[in-house]
């Protein structure tokens, strides 16, 4: 078991329920230590059945949300420098396209014709805009991207896609986690654009590996008056 995950995940069902229904939720939460058998994601399960339960889908989904990993403050920091200088989501988006680029060719030492591929799929965290919403498909795990774009086995590679090592060791286990899991990857894009707009966003989940997807799709939407 990712034990910051778990962490974070008992710190916000306190915030959002408090201590009563966090032991009620998480009553075997040092049930499992380790990754290797796909049995923490039967736990999961379990632990999502109790959610579905005892909290209303609001609460379930701002408390997953505010699990999931972060965005580096200091990309962050430039992107919302981008918006300010014009106000304009497109500019936000554009710099967080650079980013991405960026880490395709000097971090991961991606051949030009690779990045342009990728980039074309729409895969990274900038998106693509669609009136006032950002369509995002989340871009395969970095440490496996190279294996996954080589691989021709469709589990393999949906295993491998995956950024949580929860949802990748469930594939690999064939144990099926509910979608409303992937809230906690939808709070990646909410932390992005909360931070760039400084104003609440919402996230929609349209498709991911936990709902028998090949790839992880989202929609932000942005609030009404954003130009």
């Amino acid at each position: 078991m990712n034990n910051n995950w778990r962490d974070k995940l008992s710190c916000n069902l306190e915030r959002v329920c408090g201590k009563d229904i966090l032991g009620v939720i998480l009553s075997d939460m040092d049930r499992f230590e380790s990754s290797e058998t796909g049995e923490e994601a039967s736990w999961i399960r379990e632990v999502l059945k109790r959610m579905e339960i005892h909290l209303t889908s609001a609460q379930t989904a701002e408390i997953l949300s505010s699990c999931a990993c972060r965005y580096p403050t200091g990309k962050l920091f430039q992107a919302r420098k981008a918006y300010l200088k014009n106000g304009s989501i497109d500019d936000a988006i554009s710099e967080l396209s650079l980013q991405l680029e960026d880490s395709l060719r000097e971090g991961m030492l991606f051949e030009q014709e690779i990045v342009d591929w990728i980039l074309d799929q729409g895969w990274g965290v900038a998106g693509k805009r669609q009136g006032n919403r950002i369509l995002v498909t989340k871009i395969p795990k970095s440490g496996n991207l190279r294996q996954y774009m080589s691989e021709s086995d469709h589990g393999r590679q949906r295993e491998l896609y995956c950024h949580c090592s929860q949802v990748s060791s469930a594939v690999a286990a064939n144990v099926l986690i509910p979608v409303e899991y992937c809230h906690c990857g939808a709070g990646f894009y909410r932390w992005i654009w909360e931070t760039i707009l400084e104003r609440p966003v919402s996230v929609e989940i349209l498709d991911t590996v936990c709902s028998g997807g090949d790839r992880c799709s989202f929609a932000i939407l942005l609030p009404g008056s954003i130009e």
